[in-house]
């Protein structure tokens, strides 16, 4: 059983996932939202939350060094394994970072350590997820501070651009994909049965 990494558009289920696959596998979770969240809150400065412009820069080097750090056998007690649910940035400047981090870490390959999991959403319109934030989210979701304009530019980034970008970035790194734009439930208990048959 290897870590495993998810990655995808805003509200693609890459954390409802995560907590699926914890409760299938008992993979310790890692939220990257969060850790952005405590810097955002605790470290202004280092520019590194949803408010700035360089926050993919930013964060990249960050996040590449932590996640290479947990999946190296001498740092996770037990050979522990854990599933990252990874913000909807900087795929194209962290995957990078992380293969050079790992090949100076005993030659070690991203796709050795790593299942690399990729969600998309090709046949949503901006409308359907804009409806789906409104239904799902909660106060406790950054979306929920969004005004209605805010909201709707969002909702046609995700899909009409960060969608694209990132299925892109998936065939390019060889990510399992799969499309969530319909019955989602039934896709995530699909990836946790192909994580079986991988094993």
């Amino acid at each position: 059983m290897k870590n495993i990494l998810i990655w995808g558009a805003a509200r693609a289920g890459k954390s409802t996932l995560a907590k699926r696959l914890h409760d299938e596998f008992g993979h310790s979770i890692v939220c990257t939202d969060s850790i952005i969240t405590a810097f955002e809150r605790s470290m202004p400065q280092v520019e590194i939350g949803h408010g700035f412009n360089n926050v993919a820069v930013n964060f990249a080097p960050f996040i590449s060094h932590y996640l290479c750090t947990l999946a190296h056998k001498s740092n996770m007690p037990n050979g522990d394994k854990f599933v990252a649910a990874l913000t909807h940035f900087a795929v194209g400047k962290v995957f990078p970072k992380m293969e050079e981090i790992l090949h100076s870490m005993e030659g070690l390959k991203l796709h050795e350590e790593f299942t690399l999991i990729g969600l998309t959403y090709n046949h949503k319109t901006w409308e359907d997820l804009r409806r789906d934030v409104k239904q799902y989210d909660t106060e406790n979701d950054w979306t929920h501070q969004l005004t209605d304009t805010e909201l709707d530019d969002f909702c046609k980034g995700s899909v009409e651009q960060h969608n694209k970008y990132f299925a892109a970035k998936f065939k390019e790194y060889n990510f399992l994909s799969y499309d969530v734009s319909f019955e989602r439930d039934k896709v995530l208990m699909q990836i946790i049965n192909d994580i079986k048959i991988k094993v």
